[in-house]
C-alpha cells in the first residue's frame, strides 16, 4: 500500500460514537412514573427524610461516560500522531459487536484492528467472563489483518472488607482469555494488575504503557489558572449504575460532613465536573446537606483544558482523577474499583487513594489538607511520573508502526 494513501483503522471500544447520549425509549406512562419518582427522591433529600435515589427514575440515557468516550479520543490522538505524517481513517465498533463476520470484513478492508483502552476485562464475583469473551475469541482467529490492544485494564468493584485483591478467574475464562491475547500482535495494559493477569494466562509480559487518557489533549490547550483568592476545588461522586445508586445515598452525609468541614478550614468554590448524565442530580443532593457547588457539564475533549484550572481535586469516577491529573492538578481520589488503586501505584502516589466505602470523613479530610499543603511537590511529581510512564511506552509506539 502506498505511504501516500491513509491508514484504516478500527477501534473496538467501550462507547462507540453511534451510542453516546442516546435516549433511553420510553411510553408517556413511563416518564411521568419517572418524573414522578425523581421528585420523591428530591422532596426526600431536602426534607432530610432519606438519601434515597431510583436509579432507573434519573437514567434516562444509554451511555454517557465521559471517561470512556475520553480513552476513544485520547487513541485516536496518539495512534495518529504515531503514523503522521501518513493520514488515518477510523472505524469504531462496540464491545459486543464483533462476530465472524464483521471480523472477516475488517480484516479484509482495515490495517489494523485495536482493543482501545477502558476495563476490556471484566468478570463478576464467580470468575465467569461473559460469554462475549468466547466470541470475540473466535472473531479474532478470523481476522486477516494486524491486531492489538492499546492500554486495556481489568475492572473489578470492591466489595467486602478486601482492599484491592482479584478473584482468580476460571480456568476457563483463563483459556478465553489466553486465546485472544494469543491473537494479537502487540499487547498494552495500563496497570500491573492488567501487566500481571496478561503474563500469567500466556507466559509472555505485555507492554505496561498506562491509561490512554493520561495523555489526553483534548479539544486545545489547557488553560491558565485566574487567581481570584478563592480555593478552586473540583469535585466528583460516582453515580451511573444501580450499585453506585446505592454507594451514593449511603455515603452522601459521611461525604458532606468532609465537604463541610474542609471549606470551614478554606476559602473554597467547589466545582463539580460531570461524568456521566446521572450525575446531574448531585449538586441538588449536596445542596440538601448544606454544599453549594457549581455544576460543570461539558463535553469529554473540554474536560482537560477545564480541569487546568483546578487547585485541587477530590473525585470517585477514575477518569475524572486520571484527566485532572493529566492537566497536573492534584487530586485525591476515593476507590470503589480496584483499577483505582492500579493507577495510583502506577502514578506512585498510593497515599492519595482512600477507599471510598466506608467513607471516612476524618481521613477524608487529614489526606485533603495534607495534599495541599504539599501542592507543589505533587505537581512537580505528577509532571515527572507522567513523563516516565510516556517513556516505558516508546518502544510499543514504536512497534505499532513498525507491524504496519
Amino acid at each position: 500500500m502506498s505511504i501516500s494513501s491513509p491508514l484504516r483503522i478500527c477501534l473496538y471500544v467501550a462507547v462507540p460514537p453511534e451510542a453516546e447520549y442516546r435516549r433511553l425509549p420510553m411510553s408517556a406512562f413511563l416518564r411521568v412514573k419517572a418524573a414522578l419518582g425523581r421528585a420523591l427522591d428530591v422532596v426526600g433529600w431536602f426534607a432530610r427524610a432519606n438519601t434515597n435515589v431510583r436509579f432507573h427514575h434519573w437514567n434516562t440515557h444509554e451511555v454517557t461516560n465521559k471517561g470512556d468516550i475520553a480513552i476513544r479520543g485520547a487513541v485516536k490522538q496518539q495512534l495518529a500522531a504515531i503514523f503522521a505524517p501518513r493520514s488515518v481513517t477510523f472505524t469504531t465498533l462496540g464491545w459486543g459487536m464483533l462476530d465472524v463476520e464483521s471480523a472477516a470484513r475488517i480484516g479484509s478492508t482495515h490495517d489494523l484492528f485495536v482493543i482501545a483502552g477502558s476495563g476490556y476485562v471484566s468478570a463478576p464475583d464467580d470468575g465467569e467472563l461473559h460469554p462475549r469473551y468466547e466470541v470475540d475469541r473466535q472473531a479474532l482467529a478470523h481476522m486477516a489483518c494486524k491486531k492489538i490492544t492499546y492500554g486495556i485494564g481489568w475492572n473489578k468493584l470492591l466489595t467486602g472488607t478486601g482492599m484491592k485483591e482479584m478473584r482468580p478467574l476460571t480456568q476457563r475464562s483463563r483459556q478465553t482469555l489466553a486465546a485472544i491475547f494469543d491473537a494479537l500482535d502487540l499487547v498494552s495494559v495500563r496497570d500491573e494488575t492488567t501487566h500481571a493477569l496478561v503474563e500469567d494466562v500466556t507466559g509472555r509480559p505485555p507492554y505496561l504503557t498506562g491509561d490512554p487518557a493520561l495523555f489526553y489533549r483534548g479539544a486545545g490547550s489547557l488553560a491558565k489558572k485566574t487567581r481570584s483568592g478563592k480555593l478552586r476545588v473540583g469535585l466528583n461522586i460516582a453515580l451511573h449504575g444501580n450499585a453506585s445508586a446505592a454507594r451514593v445515598g449511603g455515603q452522601l452525609d459521611a461525604v458532606c460532613v468532609f465537604l463541610r468541614a474542609f471549606a470551614e478550614q478554606h476559602d473554597v468554590v467547589y466545582h463539580y465536573v460531570q461524568h456521566s448524565h446521572t450525575e446531574r442530580i448531585l449538586p441538588l443532593m449536596l445542596r440538601s446537606r448544606g454544599v453549594r457547588v457549581k455544576r460543570v457539564d461539558i463535553l469529554p475533549e473540554q474536560l482537560p483544558a477545564f480541569y487546568a484550572t483546578l487547585d485541587l481535586h477530590l473525585c470517585q469516577m477514575l477518569h475524572s482523577a486520571i484527566l485532572c491529573l493529566d492537566a497536573g492538578v492534584p487530586t485525591l481520589h476515593f476507590a470503589y474499583d480496584v483499577k483505582s488503586f492500579g493507577f495510583y501505584d502506577l502514578m506512585q502516589m498510593p497515599q492519595y487513594c482512600l477507599r471510598s466505602d466506608p467513607f471516612d470523613p476524618q481521613q477524608a479530610l487529614a489526606t485533603a489538607n495534607d495534599l495541599l499543603a504539599d501542592v507543589d511537590t505533587v505537581r512537580a511529581h505528577i509532571a515527572r511520573r507522567k513523563a516516565e510512564i510516556w517513556a516505558t511506552g516508546e518502544t510499543f509506539r514504536d512497534e505499532i508502526k513498525a507491524l504496519v
